[in-house]
């Protein structure tokens, strides 16, 4: 499934990791290094939200089309004012179980989620790559100790609404295709 399961090295670089990851299965070869590199591109390419400005940098940087699913409308429409790549679709969609299940029967996707559900310790973002999933399981890999983990299909849909309701973060879905 995955040989080289790295665990992100900053407390903000977990969709560095899952996106690595990602190529990494597509067989693209790429440097620990990139991690940083790709979080920084975040950080500094606007205000308005870090994982936007990620996914453009990989998406030059490794030729590769990348979808964003955005569950805030409103949120999705602003993003669409950036100068952002033909190569990033964002796609304004509820981010719902069936559509979870849908992506992740095609390929492994980044799912936005409720840090709180994986260790109980504070609400916080975070991303994890949900390798697969049916109606009953979730199987996923965590780049915050880089450990592949099952967790309820239900209780995983609860966390990225507790990101929506709780945290009032857009729930975000994020393929390469």
């Amino acid at each position: 499934m995955m040989n080289c399961m790295k665990a992100q090295s900053t407390c903000e670089s977990c969709l560095p990791v899952c996106l690595m990851e990602l190529l990494r299965m597509r067989g693209v070869r790429v440097k620990d290094s990139e991690e940083t590199k790709i979080l920084m591109e975040g950080l500094t390419f606007t205000k308005l939200d870090y994982t936007i400005g990620q996914l453009i940098y990989v998406a030059k940087k490794y030729g590769v089309g990348i979808e964003q699913y955005t569950d805030f409308p409103s949120f999705n429409d602003e993003l669409l004012r950036l100068d952002i790549p033909k190569s990033i679709k964002l796609l304004p969609a509820k981010n719902s179980k069936r559509l979870v299940m849908r992506l992740a029967a095609k390929a492994p996707i980044a799912v936005y989620m409720d840090k709180y559900d994986l260790d109980g310790i504070y609400h916080y973002s975070h991303f994890i790559l949900l390798l697969k999933m049916d109606k009953q399981t979730s199987t996923f890999f965590d780049p915050w100790d880089g450990k592949i983990k099952k967790m309820m299909a239900n209780a995983l849909m609860s966390s990225v609404r507790s990101l929506r309701n709780r945290l009032g973060i857009s729930p975000k879905l994020i393929r390469m295709i």
